[in-house]
């Protein structure tokens, strides 16, 4: 049922935190980023530990995935992975086109909106979203993510 338009707002878990290093270096070689800057990328996250302290214990633990909150580098490959999921999206998911402008969905950090033209098309956008994210080990939020729908009866 087309009902005109649906803009939908994902929020993405611990965005930030969940992001898989390895998926991130895989996309960085995808892209043909310069060897040196992967390698210097790598070390920077290879043997990332923090320190647990609980009442008198103490414990080291290897942190494996994220990217580090309020550092430039990391504000730039988090853009790259929104890239992917937008990407993927426009190859995967059905057209929402204005006066001959494509736009499937808005990006600004792990805020997104989708943009579609029915339900169904938005469930279906969401679904690819859903699977490319999970790639790069990010997990949508569905109780704070909502949706608007617009359509000839006023919207909800």
């Amino acid at each position: 049922m087309n009902i005109g338009l649906v803009v939908v707002a994902l929020d993405y878990s611990k965005a930030y935190d969940s992001v898989n290093r390895k998926s991130l270096i895989e996309t960085l070689i995808k892209y043909k980023i310069d060897p040196k800057v992967i390698d210097l990328i790598y070390k920077i996250y290879r043997n990332d530990t923090t320190l647990i302290k609980f009442m008198e214990e103490e414990e080291e633990i290897e942190i494996t995935s994220g990217i580090r909150q309020g550092c430039t580098l990391s504000t730039e490959l988090f853009k790259l992975v929104t890239y992917e999921i937008m990407r993927e999206l426009d190859e995967k998911g059905e057209d929402f086109v204005v006066e001959d402008i494509r736009m499937n969905s808005l990006f600004f950090a792990d805020d997104s909106l989708i943009l579609a033209r029915t339900v169904e098309s938005a469930r279906e956008k969401i679904k690819i979203i859903a699977e490319i994210s999970k790639h790069f080990g990010l997990h949508i939020n569905e109780e704070k993510s909502k949706a608007l729908i617009y359509g000839s009866r006023g919207h909800k």
